[in-house]
């Protein structure tokens, strides 16, 4: 199937070509290079630093400077914590407001000279199920942000034929996967364990 039947445009359809992703098919073999268990989000107070964490907190404030717009949240133990944005965040500022709870999910850093834990240009979303879940992180492609590439993944799976070319019993017989089954798994894992199983 081509492309185009997911609303991709001529443009996007260059950054996908640069893949090698010509059609649905080839999206769908498009797998992820690894994943991050976010079905559990950290407290401020357990978040590792230098890992890659999940945390959800509730805006309490929001300061813009010259180069840095820094954004002040609390969890649910009245830790804090601070978000920091370098670049662009004059966009970033449109959907953040104090009082509004989101989740975030970066790398947990504590800079020298410093005590309070940051993470700088985290991903959020007002949405908690957005990243309240098992992520799958793919490699990246040129001018195609996250969430453009994940939903074109994610209608791709929701027409790929769940036919099966090889027999049922034969399936049943050596406890294989389904096609279709094992697409979804792999864009849209419920369990790592499932995940292992897949592979």
């Amino acid at each position: 199937m081509h492309l185009s039947i997911l609303g991709v445009t001529p443009q996007k359809e260059k950054q996908f070509f640069r893949k090698k992703i010509f059609t649905v098919e080839d999206l769908m073999r498009f797998l992820p290079r690894k994943y991050y268990d976010f079905r559990n989000p950290k407290t401020i107070k357990d978040a590792q630093v230098g890992e890659i964490e999940a945390i959800i907190g509730t805006v309490v404030d929001v300061k813009a400077y010259n180069k840095v717009y820094k954004v002040t949240i609390e969890d649910s133990n009245k830790w804090t914590m601070e978000m920091l944005w370098f670049n662009g965040f004059q966009y970033i500022s449109k959907f953040i407001d104090i009082g509004n709870t989101y989740i975030f999910y970066g790398k947990v850093q504590v800079p020298p000279g410093f005590f309070k834990k940051q993470m700088v240009s985290p991903k959020f979303s007002i949405d908690i199920d957005k990243y309240k879940k098992i992520m799958p992180i793919y490699s990246s492609i040129q001018g195609m942000g996250e969430d453009y590439l994940l939903d074109k993944i994610n209608k791709g799976l929701a027409i790929t034929s769940k036919d099966e070319y090889l027999d049922i019993d034969i399936i049943n017989e050596f406890g294989l996967i389904k096609e279709y089954e094992m697409q979804r798994i792999f864009h849209q894992p419920l369990t790592m364990e499932e995940i292992e199983r897949a592979k």
